[in-house]
């Protein structure tokens, strides 16, 4: 018990995330969009949209340094990593 647990994986709530959409309906079409990081599942992250007010489950993710919300304003960047 003298040894301070590895919390380095844990992520931070409320940062913005870029999560892979599953089956892109034409070719041309985006293949990731922007998210809140909610919180943890079981082998998943908790996304959700505050715009859309819906929360789903995804597996793929690419985390960002930037919260999702600054003052009260949602932040969009339009640069998509998938």
């Amino acid at each position: 018990f003298d040894k301070k647990p590895n919390i380095k994986h844990l992520k931070i709530f409320g940062t913005k995330v870029f999560s892979k959409v599953v089956k892109p309906q034409m070719k041309l079409d985006r293949r990731s969009k922007a998210d809140m990081f909610v919180g943890y599942a079981s082998v998943a992250y908790r996304l959700g949209n505050p715009e859309e007010r819906n929360a789903y489950l995804s597996r793929v993710t690419q985390f960002t340094s930037e919260m999702y919300f600054e003052n009260n304003k949602p932040t969009h960047n339009e640069s998509y990593p998938y």
